[in-house]
């Protein structure tokens, strides 16, 4: 899987460093759908993702990796202009659980019975990103600096012995957290956009611990999260790219859940 990821990486950048511009433009000239991109629009899409998770720390680590296919809704307001505000959202979990009580309710009913692994989606807020343009319009790139407020479901499940019993150890739960995050958009043609943001969540609260949790304990770390997305936009309105979204657990057990989409879509403007 790792294997996997890195090709498409290198694909994608591969695919940046090759493209040579076809005319001298500005962030701000480039089109989308024969409209201007960034003009303060709103975007929303809902596509397929490829969905990657794993976690390297826990025992048996093969039974923790996850591949198969999700989705995603996102939303976006864009404007480009120095000094104004742009924000996205990204809601996973909504897809996560329709196609797991599908599969449960057509395939295999043991699909949500609880086992050896680890989940690892947003809750019903999802992942909010706010950000403020650093830079005047009249280059070919622009970085924004802003803060997120983001959720999470996160849990480990781990057979500890040879028995049938099975527990989930901290961390657990539904968190909450904020914190700083920043994009950086550049454009390589009149027909490809790149867009590349990082977040780090500082968790605040666990609102929520799993009705099966092993020894919930209230002073267990809240753990923080880290999150890379790359997306190369073209000026018809479909995208490539990926979401890298990982946890930072700050206790003493193990347990450091990964989760890596690959991308495919279409936003419709409004």
């Amino acid at each position: 899987m790792r294997n996997n990821k890195l090709t498409f990486i290198v694909v994608c950048l591969g695919l940046l460093f090759a493209s040579k511009p076809f005319y001298a433009q500005n962030l701000n000239q480039f089109e989308y759908l024969g409209d201007p991109y960034g003009n303060n629009e709103l975007y929303l899409g809902l596509y397929p993702t490829f969905t990657m998770l794993s976690n390297s720390d826990v025992p048996n680590p093969s039974s923790h990796r996850l591949n198969g296919w999700s989705g995603e809704i996102s939303m976006r307001k864009v404007n480009f202009d120095q000094g104004k505000l742009r924000w996205s959202w990204q809601q996973k979990m909504f897809v996560d659980v329709v196609l797991l009580l599908n599969e449960a309710l057509t395939e295999d009913a043991s699909a949500i019975d609880r086992k050896v692994g680890t989940g690892f989606s947003c809750g019903p807020i999802g992942w909010v990103d706010l950000s403020w343009n650093l830079l005047d319009t009249n280059k070919k790139y622009q970085v924004s600096l802003g803060v997120n407020h983001n959720d999470y479901f996160y849990y480990t499940t781990i057979a500890p012995d040879t028995s049938a019993n099975v527990i989930s150890p901290e961390p657990q739960g539904y968190y909450l957290g904020a914190g700083p995050s920043v994009v950086v958009n550049y454009l390589f043609n009149e027909y490809l956009m790149a867009e590349l943001s990082t977040s780090y969540t500082f968790s605040y609260a666990k609102p929520v611990d799993l009705d099966y949790a092993f020894n919930p304990d209230p002073n267990y770390p809240k753990p923080h999260f880290g999150q890379i997305d790359l997306e190369l936009q073209s000026k018809w309105g479909f995208f490539t790219g990926f979401n890298y979204n990982w946890i930072i657990n700050r206790g003493n057990l193990p347990s450091k859940g990964k989760r890596f989409d690959l991308l495919i879509g279409f936003r419709f403007m409004w």
